[in-house]
């Protein structure tokens, strides 16, 4: 039977801050919890096997208003040198409306080069600013996370390894666990009151070697087609500008913290890895935003 949920890709089944109230008088305790959702799978495995690979989403879910607040102090610097940077532009944007994409793009590569070395220098210097800044929001909005979610992380952690289970990965942009549990305690657990969900935490198949040739994009590259002077958009859990695959490519971030998953989806479109080849490599710019906390998460 086909799993009916796909564990990289979490489904949240209740989203924003709830906040865990009543104390775990000790660890390994449990109380009736009736919104607990256990993944039908997951009842079907246990009766034919001895372990079960499970994702517990946590009750707790604080990281969104977190990140909301955390932006909000910094938000209003950062739009600050963003209008810097407008008001540097403004003499060298169009008069009239672009009809067409490709006219935009003209336009854009005229400017550029015609732009005085200067306003060049002065958009550069504004631009580190602003990249140096939001990395504090993000390394700020990283921190505070994981303190606010290590206590209900460690509450989990110390019920599944009094029910025989193993916590094989934390995971922090979701409040969640990805642990290994005996088929037999998973009534058990599902009656833990700081667990919101209980998902088959199915195993994933990497098939990124082989990307490119089964898209038959080699084809394109010989014809010059690798992405050109095109950008790309990544919407997910931010990128790792530093990764050396993505070398050579221009970052925008709208202050998503950086991730392993988000810099692979990135590495798919742009790695300049001479195995791991991005379909686009020749690509401009990498365009990061945050997917928020309905998002996915990935460990590597």
């Amino acid at each position: 039977m086909k799993p009916l949920f796909q564990p990289r890709a979490l489904r949240i089944a209740i989203l924003g801050a709830l906040i865990l109230t009543p104390a775990i008088q000790a660890a390994g305790s449990v109380t009736p919890n009736k919104i607990v959702r256990v993944e039908p799978i997951l009842k079907e495995m246990a009766a034919t096997q001895a372990e079960l690979p499970v994702l517990l989403v946590l009750t707790a879910q604080p990281q969104h208003a977190l990140a909301k607040r955390i932006r909000a102090q910094y938000e209003p610097k950062l739009e600050l040198l963003a209008r810097q940077i407008r008001d540097l532009y403004a003499p060298y944007r169009p008069k009239t409306v672009m009809a067409t994409e490709e006219e935009e793009l003209a336009f854009d590569k005229l400017r550029d080069a015609q732009l005085p070395t200067d306003i060049k220098g002065r958009v550069d210097e504004i631009n580190k600013q602003r990249e140096a800044l939001a990395r504090q929001m993000r390394q700020e909005i990283a921190k505070t996370t994981e303190q606010a979610i290590a206590v209900s992380q460690s509450d989990a952690l110390a019920v599944v390894q009094g029910i025989g289970g193993r916590v094989m990965e934390r995971i922090g942009v979701v409040n969640a666990i990805a642990a290994v549990i005996p088929s037999g305690a998973l009534d058990k657990l599902a009656s833990y009151q700081g667990v919101t969900e209980i998902a088959y935490n199915q195993p994933g198949k990497p098939e990124l070697d082989n990307q490119a040739s089964s898209l038959g994009v080699n084809a394109f590259w010989s014809d010059g087609y690798d992405g050109g002077i095109w950008d790309v958009g990544v919407l997910d859990e931010g990128v790792d500008e530093t990764h050396p695959a993505l070398a050579g490519h221009t970052f925008y971030e709208n202050y998503a913290p950086n991730g392993a998953h988000g810099t692979g989806v990135a590495c798919m479109y742009g790695s300049s890895n001479a195995t791991h080849k991005g379909l686009a490599f020749g690509l401009n710019a990498i365009i990061v935003d945050n997917a928020g906390d309905t998002g996915t998460s990935m460990s590597g």
